[in-house]
């Protein structure tokens, strides 16, 4: 049973680098069986296509995220909300920057197969909505405290989150030493204004 778990894992690891370096549609099963080491017959053991594959992929992508995301946002009692805020953008940053998670989900985000075009958006959908929720939690909090001006929950999270994706989305624009700059700049002055 173990061997059959390692290989469908193989499988996702690997269709997850040729989904990433070569697009879904130059992704073909005999290659992604090729780098696993099986034949293309034993890869239809564990999944039906190709498009079974991608959603697997996907979906492991997902719920990396959103482990990530649950752990970044919990809430010390005793530590300063501005100062989590500032954590959470710059682990986040740099987890868009480290992560070929991260690099496979955006690039078919914004460039997705037809055919799983409302999948990969329904997804994204829900679990941005997720991190959302624990970014408007953290601001009320802030707000609670008195560390945070303004009462509007929703327009804090949201103008964070948008800042947050717009830093995230050029990470590759930069080398480490200037993306810090570039982290710290952006945190920062999105802290005065709060």
């Amino acid at each position: 049973m173990e061997n059959k778990i390692n290989t469908k894992e193989k499988i996702i690891e690997v269709s997850l680098k040729l989904f990433s370096e070569k697009g879904y549609e130059a992704t073909v099963i005999e290659e992604i069986a090729k780098n696993v080491g099986i034949k293309k017959a034993s890869l239809y053991y564990y999944f039906p296509g190709k498009k079974e594959i991608f959603k697997e992929v996907f979906n492991s992508v997902i719920e990396d995220y959103k482990s990530f995301v649950t752990e970044l946002c919990k809430i010390e009692e005793n530590s300063s909300i501005k100062l989590k805020l500032k954590k959470i953008f710059r682990e986040y940053v740099l987890y868009n920057k480290k992560s070929i998670k991260m690099s496979f989900w955006d690039r078919f985000y914004y460039f997705p197969p037809p055919e799983l075009k409302e999948y990969i958006y329904q997804k994204t959908l829900e679990t941005g909505g997720e991190f959302s929720k624990k970014l408007k939690e953290i601001f009320a909090e802030g707000i609670k405290r008195g560390e945070i001006q303004g009462n509007n929950v929703d327009f804090l999270a949201a103008t964070y989150h948008y800042a947050l994706d717009g830093l995230a989305l050029s990470v590759n624009l930069y080398d480490e030493k200037t993306l810090e700059v570039e982290i710290n700049k952006a945190i920062d002055l999105y802290l005065k204004l709060i």
